[in-house]
């Protein structure tokens, strides 16, 4: 039996973005998982580390308004 995980999906075309979880020291983060060569890797990106390579990357014009 495999395990249920309770993913987070993009809210238009509900592309899976990681699991939420929350870490020992209090903080939120997303568990993602990927598949390198023949094997999968998982990383746990902090909400903040998320928010801050957000900001530091090359950021475009999404074409899509805030909500």
């Amino acid at each position: 039996m495999t395990e249920s995980t309770n993913l987070i999906y993009t809210p238009q075309e509900k592309i899976p973005l990681g699991e939420p979880v929350i870490l020992p020291n209090g903080a939120h983060g997303l568990k993602v998982k990927w598949r390198k060569g023949k094997r999968d890797v998982t990383e746990i990106v902090t909400l903040d580390k998320l928010h801050e390579l957000v900001a530091q990357g090359n950021i475009k014009a999404s074409g899509q308004r805030s909500p």
